[in-house]
């Protein structure tokens, strides 16, 4: 079985309020709340281990907000592996309105890497990459980070010959590319930003993933959402 691993570079607690009828700019009254584990990575690695997949998710946490994180995804039966650092893991805020079914979203940046951090981070992240088949790279970076990080990430995983999935945005999307990642997997918004022209048709969508396998990227998922 293909040994995968999963990072996600800037993790979240997911707070969700449940209310009736949100109102700007008063006092809103929430009739509950859940609070779940966030980010690409880590949902990829709870869908991994509903399938009863091996994988192991990375990342960076910190404080009580990323050790609750951590309680949760062994609840679910994730094997974890994060790298623990000053400061607290970023809390997400989604405001889900019955009336109108419409969620805001609010959240909060993420811890910032310092250097020792960020050398630590590339060290565990290389252990894991000698055993594995698979990476899956995915979901934002934490603040004032370079957005070529994923395109290092993914040339290192290239030196063990782990194949990397990598779904990203703007500019962190087409930094990595130029590593030639084996396959990408943008919405339908994010494909269009990186080949720069809107699709109006599913054939202007399968021309653009063409262009995009010439550079040497073997598999390209567009999702419409």
């Amino acid at each position: 079985m293909s040994r995968i691993i999963t990072l996600t570079l800037n993790p979240s607690l997911d707070k969700t309020f449940n209310l009736d009828n949100f109102q700007k700019g008063k006092v809103n009254r929430a009739k509950d709340y859940r609070i779940d584990a966030g980010g690409k990575g880590i949902n990829v690695s709870r869908a991994l281990s509903n399938f009863n997949t091996e994988n192991t998710a990375l990342g960076i946490i910190g404080g009580e907000s990323g050790a609750l994180l951590e309680k949760l995804l062994k609840k679910e039966n994730v094997e974890c592996d994060f790298l623990k650092v000053d400061g607290q893991t970023r809390t997400n805020y989604k405001i889900f309105d019955a009336a109108s079914g419409d969620t805001t979203d609010i959240n909060e940046p993420g811890i910032r890497m310092n250097p020792t951090q960020h050398d630590a981070f590339f060290e565990k992240y290389r252990s894991h990459l000698k055993d594995a088949d698979f990476a899956v790279l995915a979901g934002s970076i934490p603040p004032d980070t370079e957005p070529d990080i994923y395109k290092t990430l993914i040339e290192d995983a290239k030196k063990y010959n782990v194949k990397v999935i990598l779904d990203a945005e703007g500019e962190k999307l087409s930094e990595g590319i130029k590593a030639q990642p084996f396959a990408i997997k943008p919405n339908i918004h994010e494909f269009e930003d990186l080949c720069g022209k809107s699709m109006k048709s599913q054939a202007d969508i399968l021309n653009g993933i063409r262009e995009i396998q010439k550079s040497g990227i073997e598999l390209v998922v567009v999702s419409m959402g």
